[in-house]
């Protein structure tokens, strides 16, 4: 899966690292970032896509 996340949109509400916590973290500000999404499942990356309050992030197969 590639997971693509536009950190310039993030709104710093952590769905996607609750979401898929093994794919995503958050910087000193807040901002999320992709650590690394192959050790999530395709289920918990595309309910981190799906939750994220300012659809910044993206899923492609």
């Amino acid at each position: 899966m590639n997971v693509e996340l536009d950190r310039t949109m993030c709104v710093s509400a952590a769905e996607c690292i609750r979401a898929a916590p093994t794919a995503f973290a958050q910087d000193d500000d807040g901002i999320a970032y992709v650590t690394d999404a192959t050790d999530a499942s395709e289920d918990a990356l595309r309910s981190a896509e799906t939750n994220c309050p300012a659809m910044a992030i993206r899923v492609t197969a």
